[in-house]
């Protein structure tokens, strides 16, 4: 199934309000297409020198890293490598992927071939500068990002208020050479635009039949599923029910990602860049989900058999 799309950029700020809000109340996907603004889509992201004065040379980055595909039709699979609970990884930090600091000139320079593979070190990794947190790690970029912004902020402000800066509102996502990431969902509204690049697929499994069909148990998966939809395996035979809906975005696209919907995301052989602008989502909606979730209500709409 496809997302379903819009064109936002010539619209009024009250009626951007209103076709958004319907999507955010029904906790429903949608893409916005060349919805960030002009000055994102002038080539400023597509070049590695802009983005190394803006950032630093010197600037260390927390960069992830996987064991590179051994064949050349599957993606690096960049899975989650620590056993910690969501609870866990919140309290102290910790990334649930393996990470290594690195200066960003080290890691611009892999990129000349876009091969997305660790020159230096081994041609057997793959690095991926994912989930960097703009405000704290590369606050060069700021005024770059808040220019791609989708139109004059009316969207963000339609899906929720600002995070507190804890929970780190604005991400950057750079890579290059195909790659995958383990089915998750996120705890906050998500509202992911391509800045640069050739095209990222999301995989999107709404919040109901994921609690049924996904083998979930928070208490050890935190916010990740052990079940592959794609290929569930015999120990997780219900994931093939579980039906994915598909969304291809390209540079200048945008795409509203609600709380709670299951993802993977793949992206391809040609550099990158995504930015990720989180939100927050309603208390009221969240607990309503959360019900639904867990199972504990149906709130009177649940089949009777």
């Amino acid at each position: 199934a496809q997302q379903k799309t819009h064109e936002l950029i010539d619209e009024t700020v009250e009626t951007i309000s209103a076709i958004v809000k319907k999507y955010v109340d029904r906790n429903e996907p949608f893409v916005c297409r060349r919805c960030m603004m002009p000055e994102s889509l002038g080539g400023w992201w597509d070049v590695d020198a802009n983005l190394l004065d803006a950032i630093g040379a010197d600037t260390f980055m927390p960069i992830r890293v996987a064991k590179s595909s051994t064949t050349q039709t599957d993606p690096t699979q960049f899975q989650r490598s620590s056993t910690d609970s969501d609870a866990t990884r919140q309290m102290t930090d910790k990334s649930a992927y393996q990470e290594r600091n690195m200066v960003a000139s080290d890691f611009f320079s892999q990129y000349t071939d876009h091969s997305g593979r660790g020159l230096e070190i081994s041609s057997d990794e793959h690095w991926y500068a994912a989930q960097i947190d703009v405000v704290t790690t590369l606050p060069g970029l700021l005024k770059y990002v808040a220019s791609s912004a989708p139109p004059k902020h009316q969207l963000m402000e339609a899906v929720g208020p600002t995070p507190p800066s804890s929970h780190h509102p604005v991400t950057l996502y750079f890579g290059a050479g195909e790659r995958t990431t383990q089915l998750h969902y996120d705890s906050l509204e998500n509202v992911v635009c391509l800045a640069s690049g050739g095209t990222k697929t999301f995989a999107l499994y709404d919040p109901v039949s994921s609690s049924k069909y996904l083998y979930i148990d928070r208490s050890v998966h935190g916010n990740f599923a052990p079940a592959n939809p794609v290929d569930p395996g015999p120990n997780h035979p219900m994931a093939k029910f579980a039906l994915p809906s598909s969304v291809t975005l390209s540079v200048g696209d945008c795409l509203y990602l609600p709380v709670y919907w299951y993802h993977t995301v793949t992206s391809y052989e040609e550099r990158t860049i995504s930015i990720n602008w989180w939100r927050s989502p309603s208390t009221q909606k969240m607990s309503v989900l959360e019900s639904i979730f867990c199972g504990r209500q149906d709130y009177g709409a649940g089949a009777k058999c």
